[in-house]
């Protein structure tokens, strides 16, 4: 009876290895396909995001650059325009140093 009952129990264990085996789904061939159209487009759609990031850094260095370039000028024009509202007085510490005054020389002969 024991040996019987260990056959009947490797039988059963055979049949229900069989029925899971034969029940899992496989991948069809349109599903194997759309899989790898949709990989093609995941590598496709992230070098595409690989390209618009090093844009966006040219474009901020770009960006900074004329910042800093916007800046000198406003700090220039500042300069100016505070030196055009003091004229004519713009140096005030400034002395005139009167010119030499030309002296007439002798001709030589």
């Amino acid at each position: 009876m024991n040996r019987t009952l260990k056959a009947a129990a490797l039988m059963l264990a055979a049949a229900c290895f069989s029925v899971l085996t034969g029940c899992t789904s496989m991948i069809t061939e349109e599903q194997l396909a759309e899989m790898r159209r949709l990989r093609a487009e995941d590598r496709t759609l992230n070098e595409q995001i690989r390209m618009r990031e090093s844009e966006i850094s040219q474009l901020k260095s770009e960006i900074n650059s004329r910042q800093s370039e916007l800046d000198r000028c406003n700090s220039t024009k500042q300069f100016i325009e505070g030196k055009m509202a003091q004229w004519p007085n713009v140096w005030p510490d400034w002395t005139e140093v009167p010119a030499p005054q030309p002296t007439e020389s002798k001709p030589r002969r």
